[in-house]
C-alpha cells in the first residue's frame, strides 16, 4: 500500500493569513490614495519600493509594555499625516492630525505598527515592533531598602578608639599616658586652668609620637573637645574629657 507524503505543518493559521492579507491590502490602498493625492504614479520598480521602506526609528514609542497598557506612537515629524494599521488587530485610536497612534489590548503578542506616509515628496512605509505583555515585559527591580545610618558617636572615648590612625596605633599607649597624666594633675590641683592642661599635653606629646602621622587626628580631636566644652572654662570638666581620651587610646591598641 502506498502512503501519501504528509504535508509540512503550516507556520501561519488561516485566520492569521487573513489578518496579514488585510493589513497588506490596507497599506497598498493607503499608498494608492497618498500617491494619487500627491500626483505620483501608482506603479513603481522594485528598487523604488525598497528605497521607500523606512527604518523603525522614525516611529517613536515603547518597545515593551504590560498587557492592557495604553501605548502611544508618534511620527518623528509631527507635521506629517499617516495612515496607520496594527498587526495583529487591536483596539486603536488615530488622532485628528494623523501623526500619532494609540492602542491597548488584553492579549499578549508582538505587535507591528505600520504607517504609510509621504515625506519630502517620497512615499514611505514606517514600522515599529512592540513586545506587548508576556515574558518580554520588563519588571522594575525592587527598591533596595536604605542602608541604616551608623549610630552617632556621642563620647570622645568611642570616637578616639575608632579613629586612631593605623600608622600610629603602636604609639597610642604612649599618647594615652600624656592625656592621663594631665587628667591626674588637674585632679590633684597641679594644673588649674584649661590653657595649662593643653600646654602640658603639647609638651609631653612632642617626644612620644610622630606628629606628622597624628596631625589630622589631633586637629579633629581638638575641635571635638572645643565643641564639647562650648566655652565652659571649668578645668574639672576638661579633666574628665582627658581621661576619656586616654581610655579610648588604650582601647585602640588592644
Amino acid at each position: 500500500m502506498m502512503h501519501r507524503p504528509s504535508r509540512p505543518p503550516c507556520s501561519l493559521s488561516f485566520a492569521n493569513l487573513i489578518v496579514v492579507g488585510l493589513a497588506v491590502f490596507f497599506v497598498c490602498f493607503s499608498f494608492s490614495r497618498i500617491l494619487k493625492h500627491n500626483g505620483f504614479p501608482t506603479t513603481f520598480w522594485k528598487s523604488d519600493v525598497q528605497r521607500m521602506v523606512a527604518e523603525a526609528e522614525f516611529i517613536s514609542g515603547p518597545l515593551v509594555a504590560d498587557t492592557g497598557q495604553l501605548c502611544v506612537f508618534r511620527l518623528s515629524d509631527p507635521q506629517t499625516r499617516a495612515d496607520w494599521v496594527i498587526v495583529p488587530e487591536a483596539t486603536s485610536f488615530i488622532d485628528s492630525s494623523g501623526s500619532s497612534f494609540a492602542f491597548s489590548s488584553n492579549i499578549s503578542a508582538r505587535y507591528t505598527i505600520i504607517a504609510a506616509v509621504v515625506t519630502d515628496g517620497v512615499p514611505k512605509i514606517l514600522t515599529h515592533i512592540i513586545d506587548y505583555g508576556g515574558e518580554a515585559t520588563p519588571r522594575p527591580s525592587p527598591t533596595p531598602s536604605p542602608t541604616p545610618n551608623p549610630p552617632p558617636i556621642n563620647s570622645l572615648k568611642d570616637w578616639v578608639t575608632q579613629n586612631v590612625p593605623d600608622a600610629g596605633i603602636q604609639d597610642s599607649a604612649a599618647l594615652a599616658s600624656c592625656y592621663a597624666s594631665a587628667a591626674r594633675d588637674i585632679e590633684s590641683g597641679a594644673i588649674v586652668s584649661q590653657e595649662a592642661a593643653f600646654a602640658a599635653i603639647r609638651m609631653a606629646t612632642q617626644t612620644k609620637i610622630d606628629m606628622e602621622t597624628w596631625a589630622s587626628f589631633l586637629d579633629e580631636l581638638a575641635m571635638r573637645v572645643s565643641e564639647k566644652l562650648a566655652g565652659n572654662k571649668d578645668v574639672k570638666i576638661l579633666g574628665d574629657m582627658l581621661r576619656d581620651i586616654s581610655d579610648g587610646l588604650n582601647a585602640a591598641k588592644q
